[in-house]
């Protein structure tokens, strides 16, 4: 643990310090619970002892059964979709996925993280601020009545930021990697 705070405090840049919550939620067996939102990702026999958590996450394999099992439940968050009426339900965040679940009509959306394109918060009503939207190139989604906005937010935000950072990461590995070869295919004729 001593080895974690030390780590935490030289992260400087808001980068890393995503990337360390993100790793540390991930490697633990660790469950946070923050207002009512399941916040975890444990990989230890342990992790049966955090009720909510397992709740939680049966919950969400039973709702989301096209979600490969190697996903991982990581926070979830209660909410309601504006459509044409409020579709009351709870979004479940995983390592790649947004999940959307409406106990309206016991409807499912599921969103890969690298398709959103735009994530900001907004206000219902024009000065309530409890909205978030999230845009896709196909579809924009308007969330309201979240009971902390800003923690759902965050969390949000920089779970898309982590995972557009392995994308971005994944080019610039991609590119290097074939441009190193072609180089040393000029320099080796």
């Amino acid at each position: 643990m001593q080895l974690l705070k030390y780590l935490f405090h030289r992260f400087t840049n808001i980068v890393c310090i995503n990337m360390f919550i993100y790793l540390l939620l991930c490697f633990t067996s660790q469950v946070l619970e923050v207002s009512g939102q399941c916040i975890a990702a444990p990989q230890s026999p342990e992790a049966l002892l955090y009720t909510s958590y397992k709740q939680r996450s049966d919950e969400f394999r039973r709702l989301f059964k096209e979600v490969p099992e190697s996903e991982k439940l990581i926070a979830d968050y209660t909410c309601a979709l504006q459509k044409d009426i409020l579709l009351q339900g709870r979004i479940y965040l995983t390592e790649n996925c947004l999940c959307f679940y409406s106990q309206v009509f016991r409807g499912t959306k599921v969103i890969n993280m690298q398709d959103i394109i735009s994530l900001s918060r907004e206000k219902t009503a024009k000065w309530i601020p409890n909205a978030i939207q999230i845009s896709t190139n196909s579809e924009k989604l308007f969330f309201s009545s979240f009971s902390a906005r800003e923690k759902s937010y965050l969390g949000m935000f920089r779970l898309w930021q982590i995972i557009l950072m392995d994308k971005v990461i994944s080019f610039f590995l991609t590119f290097f990697f074939f441009a190193s070869l072609t180089l040393f295919k000029h320099v080796s004729t």
